[in-house]
């Protein structure tokens, strides 16, 4: 076992550039094996090790379990770090218990990683445990990355999974060869937990019909792995395809629409969960194709984290932790008036028209007029326009200005809320003075260039 142990971890790679080991050891038969080999065999695994323990406080021999593990490493001269965690009165709302109990506990081997400066920490899951982890995330429904199950090496945290090669019975057997005293969780036998119902209903009713169905689980894993390599591939191609190099989050809608449903599907959850921070879900991937496939204008949908938005021929992806720059409706006054976040000035003058200046309009109290972004049923009759006028929201379609920037755009109104000009379009035909007479000259200014006066 211990040869094919070592091989597993060459094969995958995953102690590469070790600088330490941070050890998750609960005191079962697995985490006290893994402990038992990465600090006995020092010629095969040449890194420092550290014991790394928490008390979840969720079962009352919890404290016993932890004294156990740190006799083990007293005896062995391994170095032993306890974390005691009240997962039962600390779990936020939201969060089951299992869940938050793996936050604490990868959180605390962070936290010690930093501590010692160590690269890896390291967990004992087994076969069995990415057997039963296949069959949850089937149950759940999932796709081919659920089918993969426990990664060898979680390369986000560099957590080490170095028995996933080796079944439970194995290490049970390990471990009384080897006399090593282990705990028994009495809750894995209560079926109070859907992974228990797994483990002690589900695949042995399965394994009746097909002893060797966890074997045969895997080769459809292998399977599922080798042709999520190639979609990952072409999905990588897709995006290179079609992004557009001036924005990393703007893709050319043409070039998705006709990519396969694969590769189309991978990229669309990928750049969501960078986007977000989070991954999707199924139903959230199928809008997001609905979204492409469509393609209508201004149309959008939501995901964890994010929306993305379709934008003259471009798909667009944003995080709902940009702040949106936009700014509330004010009274302005003679000189600058700042345009809220947007970055844009408007400056306001009092002049008399000189019948050239395309930027002035007849001249009212500042009292009477509002800077405004856009509303929805804007008409504007822009002096340049010889006849009629048109909605300012299909003035902005035309222009192609992104959907994102439309509410930036300021407008100058009176308190009748007659648009007399817009940053757009210029002064309307209905707001032209007459020369000599008394106006108000606009300028539309921008941070970057007043900060160069």
């Amino acid at each position: 076992m211990l040869d094919k142990i070592y091989r597993f971890t060459q094969e995958t790679g995953m102690f590469r550039d070790c600088t330490g080991i941070i050890a998750g050891v609960s005191g079962g038969p697995d985490s006290m094996a893994m402990l038992d080999i990465l600090a006995k065999n020092k010629t095969l695994f040449p890194f420092r090790l550290v014991c790394a323990t928490v008390n979840h406080n969720l079962r009352p021999e919890a404290a016993k379990e932890a004294e156990a593990v740190r006799s083990y490493c007293e005896k062995n001269q391994i170095p032993f770090e306890l974390l005691f965690a009240d997962i039962p009165n600390d779990r936020p709302a939201g969060l089951s218990t299992e869940e938050y109990a793996r936050q604490v506990r990868y959180e605390f081997f962070s936290q010690l990683k930093k501590k010692y400066g160590f690269s890896h920490s390291a967990t004992a899951h087994t076969a069995d445990d990415t057997c039963e982890s296949r069959m949850l995330n089937l149950i759940r429904g999932c796709g081919l990355d659920g089918l993969e199950g426990i990664a060898p090496l979680r390369n986000d945290t560099q957590t080490a999974r170095p028995l996933l090669c080796c079944k439970k019975e194995e290490l049970i057997a390990y471990c009384k060869k080897q006399k090593l005293s282990y705990c028994t969780d009495a809750s894995n036998a209560e079926n109070i937990y859907r992974r228990n119902i797994i483990r002690n209903q589900i695949l042995p009713t399965i394994q009746e019909l097909n002893p060797e169905f966890p074997e045969a689980l895997q080769r459809l894993a292998d399977a599922a792995g080798t042709t999520n390599d190639f979609i990952r591939q072409q999905a990588e191609i897709l995006e290179k395809k079609a992004a557009e190099q001036q924005n990393p989050s703007t893709f050319s809608l043409s070039v998705l629409q006709q990519a396969h449903p694969a590769p189309l599907s991978r990229f669309l959850r990928e750049k969501a969960r960078q986007t977000g921070g989070k991954t999707i879900t199924f139903s959230m991937t199928e809008h997001l194709t609905a979204l492409i496939r469509n393609g209508l204008p201004a149309s959008r949908t939501d995901f964890f984290g994010g929306y993305a938005e379709i934008s003259f021929g471009r798909l667009v992806f944003h995080a709902n932790t940009e702040k949106i720059k936009t700014f509330a409706p004010f009274i302005p006054q003679e000189g600058d008036n700042p345009i809220g976040e947007t970055g844009a000035v408007l400056r306001l003058a009092v002049c008399f028209y000189d019948g050239k200046n395309k930027n002035c309009i007849p001249y009212l109290p500042f009292s009477q007029l509002w800077i405004r972004p856009r509303q929805e049923k804007d008409y504007v009759q822009p002096e340049n326009r010889p006849a009629g006028g048109r909605l300012f929201k299909k003035l902005l379609c035309d222009r192609k200005i992104d959907a994102s920037k439309r509410d930036q755009i300021p407008l100058i109104v009176s308190e009748k809320n007659n648009i007399l000009w817009t940053a757009l379009s210029g002064r309307e035909r209905t707001a032209i003075p007459k020369e000599g007479e008394k106006a108000i000259r606009i300028e539309l200014l921008h941070t970057e260039r007043r900060s160069s006066e």
